[in-house]
């Protein structure tokens, strides 16, 4: 494996900070994207064991995000999407055309099933998180959430940089104290981690909610859908109702664990997301 730290751009010039794990430069390739609270590089081994198993891996900082330039404050479905595109073209010009994308943490998927549901290029889709279009259960209070929503563009003209604070469902599942604990010490190393900004929840509720939302349609290529069975956030019934509409070819791998399945599993997760890759890689 070969390991470098590139910077692409965007169309608007910026430049995004793409972790890059080369097997080799004719290998079929992946690229990753995660909850955007953070660099990449702070949940590596969730996405490292993809390489071995043949892959170049292109783990991207969205702009605004990690190590990538942009301002948070201008996060949206239209720079997810020129960035992921940047993101796409580089690897076609510089490897090959053969690309799949993990979507690898809770919204980390559901970004990208934004994404590869519109126009794309996207071989296969890996999905560890994901969306049902109207039903915004996996947020937590649903009444709130769509009472906030029309005011949303009024607070992000006023206030830009406005950041709510969140903190994780209550949960007392399966490995509660362990998945809890793990929650408490990323708080405690970053107390703001959690602080979400108004553009990035905005971006969520549109995905969710717009009328243009590219999640009102069913995704145009291979699907696997990760289903924790003790998820925080994602109960089995609302992940269910989404595999049941999806169309073939699709498959539903679960976990007998918790939303932490990504950090705590991640070699299996990988080991399959890859088996999947291997079998749409023509």
């Amino acid at each position: 494996m070969h390991e470098k730290n590139i910077y692409i751009e965007n169309k608007l010039g910026e430049k995004l900070y793409v972790n890059v794990l080369e097997f080799h430069n004719d290998a079929p390739n992946i690229v990753y994207i995660q909850t955007p609270i953070g660099s990449v590089i702070d949940l590596k081994n969730c996405y490292t064991p993809l390489v071995k198993h043949g892959f170049n891996v292109f783990a991207i900082d969205l702009s605004g995000i990690g190590q990538s330039e942009g301002k948070v404050s201008a996060f949206s479905i239209e720079t997810l999407k020129n960035d992921l595109d940047a993101c796409v073209a580089y690897i076609k010009e510089n490897y090959n055309d053969v690309v799949h994308m993990f979507g690898g943490t809770g919204t980390g998927g559901v970004l990208g099933q934004h994404y590869i549901t519109g126009e794309n290029e996207i071989k296969s889709f890996v999905q560890y998180g994901l969306a049902n279009y109207k039903d915004v259960s996996a947020l937590g209070n649903s009444t709130m959430i769509k009472l906030l929503y029309p005011i949303l563009p009024l607070f992000q003209k006023l206030a830009p940089n406005m950041k709510i604070k969140f903190k994780p469902n209550d949960f007392n599942g399966k490995h509660a104290d362990k998945e809890n604990e793990w929650y408490e010490q990323l708080m405690r190393a970053n107390p703001k981690v959690m602080d979400m900004s108004i553009s990035i929840l905005k971006t969520l509720l549109d995905i969710l909610l717009s009328k243009t939302s590219n999640i009102k349609n069913r995704p145009n290529c291979p699907v696997l859908v990760f289903a924790p069975m003790h998820d925080r956030y994602f109960t089995m019934n609302y992940i269910q109702k989404y595999y049941n509409w999806l169309d073939k070819p699709k498959k539903m791998y679960e976990i007998d664990d918790s939303h932490l399945s990504f950090v705590w599993h991640a070699e299996d997760v990988c080991r399959e997301a890859c088996r999947w890759f291997k079998l749409n890689t023509d």
